[in-house]
């Protein structure tokens, strides 16, 4: 099924004229060099300066909900780049998903559910490296920037503030944005 996802992501990116030849990304939504795992990461959204000043001082629960929060603001900056690209609004969640699933290492994200009238975001991220990282420093499994991504997103595109909750179960994350 993953596989499969990620093969109709490609051909929507390909409309798009997205250079999919260039991709590091495998299969099941992951980027592995030199024995470890990767993700790419636009630098004009994660200046080191912001890393830095977090670093240290901040306690757990703070750390956790800037980090939330930043993605925040990163989802609201894609949103608003695809929608002054002339992108339809139903289209961009999808678009986002694609990018996310082919291109970047974040995992596979597929969009269960988009219903803009009614604020409702679902989406499961299989092979989550958020989770994964978590896992590897000794934490609980945890979302925090992507769960960030997809509420500040949503909120865009529904005009509207928006929370994001996230739960780990069986593998995949899913991620719920709801109105608020």
């Amino acid at each position: 099924m993953t596989e499969e996802l990620v093969n109709r992501y490609k051909e929507l990116l390909r409309k798009f004229n997205v250079p999919l030849e260039k991709s590091l990304v495998s299969g099941d939504g992951r980027i592995e060099l030199m024995g470890r795992r990767w993700i790419l990461m636009d630098v004009s959204a994660f200046p080191e300066h912001m890393i830095k000043t977090t670093a240290g001082f901040m306690g757990e629960k703070l750390a956790r909900e800037f980090i939330y929060w930043f993605g925040y603001g990163y989802g609201e900056v894609i949103a608003e780049r695809h929608l002054k690209l002339g992108m339809p609004r139903g289209l961009i969640p999808q678009f986002v998903a694609a990018l996310s699933s082919c291109l970047t290492g974040w995992g596979v994200v597929e969009i269960l559910e988009a219903n803009f009238e009614e604020g409702r975001l679902t989406v499961k991220i299989t092979n989550d490296f958020e989770v994964e990282s978590a896992l590897k420093g000794g934490s609980e499994p945890s979302n925090n920037f992507m769960r960030g991504v997809l509420a500040g997103g949503f909120a865009k595109l529904i005009g509207a503030k928006t929370h994001a909750t996230a739960e780990v179960k069986d593998g995949v994350t899913i991620i719920r944005v709801t109105r608020r």
